[in-house]
């Protein structure tokens, strides 16, 4: 990771993430179905944009879970990250006159104390910034740790769905923590899957509710800053748990976010999320220039 030496620099887009954090490439595409251009971009101090479920075209995608598979971007500079939104996104809907920006305070708790700290500041900077009033709820609605346990489970049954066969017929060819992650996959039934996926469109239409056309929510783009390499496993699965109960809910709901690298934690980066509306992606875009 070039902006923190010694840690990971993210999920499976982490490839690009450290090229353009590196400045040997200007942007960087990649896929996001979980998190993996947002969170990228969160430890690496990078803008990062995940589109509009179903915006961006991804066709020669090898799929992994098709229902949350998006064809994701990042940049150094909000002016970059937008001009490859010029190429990749139907025109139309740059105009999303944002008002009020939302913080919901379960969200906020799944980050580490540090990463708390920071939000606020960051928070009611950019809405200064940007005009925005900002509006404290306790709550979007629904438990983060149930809805998290429902895309896991909804996601493994797509990927093995997808990729099973694949592994199946290659053992030993994946490492032993993705392995086991298939593993888990392989056992979901379809009587989990249907009440996972049951659940999450009832989360996602809460969601889509809960955000009005003139609002975004803002939260932390992770949990904490990037892990250390030789973290500590535990302590290392607690921040994955905590970043992907942060990063399921746009990834659930099919909505766009934007990332902006605008907190640090004892010198790390960490990003800013900012979750708007279905088809507002543009108007994301057009918001972090400004930010």
């Amino acid at each position: 990771n070039p902006a923190a030496p010694g840690r990971v620099p993210g999920g499976s887009s982490s490839g690009p993430a450290a090229a353009v954090a590196l400045g040997q490439a200007d942007a960087g595409l990649g896929s996001d179905t979980a998190g993996s251009i947002r969170v990228p971009a969160s430890y690496c101090g990078l803008y990062g944009l995940r589109p509009t479920h179903g915006t961006v075209p991804a066709t020669g995608m090898l799929p992994l879970a098709p229902s949350f598979d998006t064809v994701a971007w990042l940049a150094r500079d909000a002016d970059t990250l937008a001009r490859l939104g010029d190429v990749l996104l139907p025109r139309g809907g740059d105009e999303a006159p944002f008002r009020t920006a939302l913080v919901a305070a379960d969200l906020v708790a799944l980050a580490d104390a540090g990463v708390r700290e920071a939000f606020g500041p960051a928070a009611a900077g950019l809405a200064e910034r940007l005009g925005l009033r900002i509006e404290q709820v306790p709550s979007l609605g629904g438990d983060p740790a149930e809805r998290a346990v429902a895309f896991a489970t909804a996601q493994a049954a797509e990927v093995w769905e997808c990729d099973g066969e694949w592994v199946s017929a290659h053992p030993g060819t994946l490492g032993p923590g993705v392995e086991a992650r298939f593993a888990r996959a392989a056992a979901v039934t379809p009587e989990e899957r249907a009440g996972a996926e049951s659940l999450l469109h009832r989360t996602a239409r809460d969601l889509r509710a809960a955000i009005p056309d003139d609002a975004v929510l803002l939260l932390p783009a992770a949990s904490g800053p990037a892990p250390l390499i030789d973290e500590d496993p535990d302590r290392k699965a607690a921040t994955r748990q905590g970043t992907f109960r942060l990063t399921c809910l746009a990834s659930g709901a099919g909505l766009p976010c934007v990332v902006l690298p605008r907190m640090a934690v004892d010198g790390l980066p960490v990003g800013l999320a900012v979750i708007g509306g279905r088809g507002t992606d543009r108007a994301l875009l057009a918001l972090a220039g400004v930010a």
